[in-house]
């Protein structure tokens, strides 16, 4: 009961992170009760992280618009539970959720052109995938736009940051929004993540196991702690999370969960069935981004850098058409088939490919040489031997 009152309290702040202090106590002024309710009701149901509670969340949110059309900041949550949205609409459908996400968000603007969650809204949905510099251009004015923001758009450039293999100032735009909103189940995944990724591993396994405590089923939050285990040198740790079936997470077939346990295993034994795990891998990576995100981990773990690498260049030059949901990496957005999760690619272990043949070469042809040559190189670029090899590549 606690945490289902924690978890409405840190929706607010998540959405409310934009506000300055004094217009916080003013928000609802005058607004009816019912606008009120119908947006606790409707935030609380978004970060349920499901389809069906998401689905009722944009009609909570939809009926809150209608009773206060002229609240900027019901329009803003309503343009976010759309972009929300985005990763359980099929890809046919997803044009039309992005012209409700601008629809909402520009109603929002035109009320008050500060307002920071439809700023965010917009942002999400501009590419990201080989449009490194448009995106972090188009972060900055938003930013410069909108109020002082820990929410949604805060953590839209802790995804850009992430994606681009800039964990170290990653985690340092993260530890704010963490602060404000420690219940948000996506939040707390990427979250995760990046302390492993800087190295701070035992830290990583007391916010894992928290996490876990909070949200036992999330998919999110049980693929982060069964892979910040099976990576970072405890398979048996992640085995005993699987074993358990009451607790797999929702939204995952069994056969996803077989695959990773077989990893798993792959890793603790590093046995003869360790080729026909691979092959089995390869074989499922073209069916979504989780199954391809975990063949590049798991081949780099296994030794096996030149696969992980085919696997990779796959992913990002095919661009596979699955639902979004399916990424074990914490997005929000995806708007277009187009759109690919790279920071993948910067944890560990597929990080280690980062000195291979052909790692630079797949970033070059993604743009993202291109844009750490005129931005700020990524970090695996600040250790040697890699400096040289990024001087030479023109990184």
């Amino acid at each position: 009961m606690g945490a289902a009152v924690l978890l409405v309290v840190c929706t607010f702040a998540w959405f409310y992170a934009d506000r300055p202090k004094p217009a916080a106590a003013v928000v609802h002024q005058g607004l009816p009760a019912a606008v009120t309710d119908l947006e606790t009701r409707g935030l609380a149901s978004m970060f349920e992280n499901a389809p069906d509670r998401t689905a009722e969340g944009v009609d909570y949110l939809r009926q809150a618009t209608v009773l206060a059309p002229r609240a900027a900041p019901v329009w803003g949550s309503l343009a976010m539970s759309y972009v929300l949205s985005l990763g359980w609409a099929p890809p046919e459908e997803r044009a039309a959720v992005v012209a409700r996400v601008r629809s909402a968000a520009n109603r929002a603007l035109g009320l008050d052109p500060r307002e920071a969650r439809s700023a965010a809204a917009l942002v999400s949905v501009q590419p990201t995938f080989g449009q490194w510099s448009a995106k972090d251009a188009a972060l900055g004015a938003a930013g410069s736009r909108a109020y002082p923001d820990f929410g949604p758009l805060a953590y839209q450039r802790v995804q850009f940051l992430m994606a681009t293999g800039q964990n170290r100032a990653a985690l340092a735009a993260m530890r704010p929004i963490i602060a404000t909103s420690p219940l948000v189940p996506w939040v707390r995944a990427a979250y995760i993540d990046l302390v492993a990724a800087n190295g701070r591993l035992e830290d990583a396994d007391r916010a894992a196991e928290e996490a876990g405590r909070i949200w036992p089923r999330d998919r999110l939050i049980w693929f982060t702690r069964f892979d910040l285990a099976m990576f970072n040198g405890q398979p048996e740790k992640a085995l005993a999370l699987a074993a358990d079936r009451s607790g797999w997470p929702k939204q995952t077939s069994a056969d996803e969960i077989e695959l990773a346990v077989k990893t798993a295993k792959a890793l603790q034994r590093r046995g003869d069935d360790t080729a026909r795990l691979l092959q089995t891998l390869v074989t499922f990576a073209p069916h979504g981004q989780a199954e391809a995100e975990r063949a590049i981990r798991a081949a780099a773990a296994l030794g096996r850098p030149d696969l992980a690498l085919a696997v990779a260049r796959s992913l990002l030059t095919h661009r596979l058409l699955a639902n979004p949901r399916r990424t074990v990496i914490p997005y929000i957005g995806l708007p277009a088939n187009t759109e690919v999760p790279t920071a993948t690619l910067f944890l560990s272990p597929a990080i280690s490919l980062a000195p291979q043949p052909g790692f630079l070469d797949l970033m070059r042809d993604v743009g993202l040489v291109a844009y750490w040559h005129h931005a700020r190189p990524p970090d695996f670029c600040f250790d040697e031997p890699l400096r040289t090899l990024c001087r030479r590549a023109g990184v």
